[in-house]
């Protein structure tokens, strides 16, 4: 298979991102990630807001 050598061009993220937005679960990217990585362990169940940014701790190294 031959890929062209170019990426997607921006306005096809920026769309993605506005429908996300625009949707009734417009978190649902993070909260999906979140449920993944809880339930393999990787984080807890504590949370912590440090610039607007919810962090999760007891992330496994």
């Amino acid at each position: 298979m031959n890929w062209p050598p170019t990426s997607p061009s921006s306005t096809v993220l920026v769309g993605l991102r506005n429908r996300l937005r625009a949707s009734k679960r417009p978190r649902r990217l993070f909260e999906d990630t979140v449920s993944v990585a809880k339930s393999s362990g990787i984080v807890t169940s504590k949370t912590r807001v440090f610039d607007s940014t919810a962090l999760y701790d007891s992330v496994a190294t």
